[in-house]
């Protein structure tokens, strides 16, 4: 964390403070059309498909970018969608 104060001193005597890295593992999309959104992040992006598979009762798809697992689905059966704020999805 940046201090005003300590930084400017901890630089002075050669000590060098670094914020920890952040990494994401993985990252889940819910989708209307499931083969539209495959083709936007594979072509698109540069994503590249590993497989279909289910989540829970709805159909979708692994696919990796630089180390990140995107996982894609339709709407669960039990899924409402909303239109408030962006694209919500609300059992």
């Amino acid at each position: 964390m940046a201090n005003k104060l300590i930084d400017p001193l901890l630089t002075l005597i050669g000590v060098t403070v670094a914020m920890p890295a952040f990494k994401m593992n993985h990252l889940h999309v819910i989708c209307e059309d499931l083969q539209t959104m495959i083709d936007f992040w594979t072509s698109g992006v540069g994503a590249s498909f590993k497989s279909y598979r289910t989540f829970g009762n709805a159909d979708g798809a692994v696919l990796a970018l630089d180390g990140l697992q995107i996982n894609l689905r339709v709407p669960k059966e039990n899924e409402k969608e909303t239109k408030k704020a962006g694209r919500e999805l609300s059992p």
